[in-house]
């Protein structure tokens, strides 16, 4: 028996996107609240008219731009692909308030968590957020047919309807 599904709408992935994007903003901006201060501080030691000031800030802007970016792959990854697993068929918070979940392309069976890391860490983290590009690409290639994004093509899943599947034991 062959299973049905029906593909989630750009809207659905864009709505789930955009809370899932506010939330890791939330929890990042409360881990890096401290090193703002750290901003502050830079901006209020510059002397411009010293050369050794100036690449004293500039050092500690690249410090801080670094540990900012860490800071939110790490945050990025752990949300998605803790809450997953403890909710269960790829669904993020905003996945669940859209009625859309993340699935296996071959069998529409939940993936394993190896294969979540290598979605969100891997293809998500490393290569849209970091390399920037292929973020842009991603985007064209979720509003044609499909609506893939590359991290779905890395990880072989597909984003889905909840109502497609049907009963809740075809994912298992």
């Amino acid at each position: 028996m062959e299973k049905k599904f029906e593909i989630a709408p750009f809207s659905h992935r864009l709505g789930a996107y955009f809370i899932d994007f506010l939330i890791v903003l939330l929890f990042w901006y409360v881990v890096t609240i401290k090193d703002l201060d750290k901003v502050d501080k830079l901006l209020e030691t510059i002397n411009l008219e010293q050369q050794e000031s100036l690449e004293i800030f500039i050092e500690g802007i690249f410090k801080l731009y670094v540990s900012f970016i860490l800071k939110w792959l790490f945050i990025q990854t752990v949300y998605h692909t803790l809450l997953p697993s403890i909710i269960g068929r790829g669904k993020t918070l905003g996945k669940l308030l859209f009625g859309i979940s993340m699935v296996d392309r071959s069998n529409l069976k939940e993936i394993s968590p190896s294969r979540l890391i290598l979605r969100e860490f891997i293809a998500r983290g490393l290569i849209e957020t970091i390399l920037i590009i292929p973020f842009f690409i991603s985007m064209v290639l979720v509003c044609i047919k499909e609506t893939r994004a590359i991290h779905d093509y890395i990880s072989k899943t597909i984003v889905i309807k909840d109502s497609a599947v049907g009963e809740e034991d075809e994912y298992a």
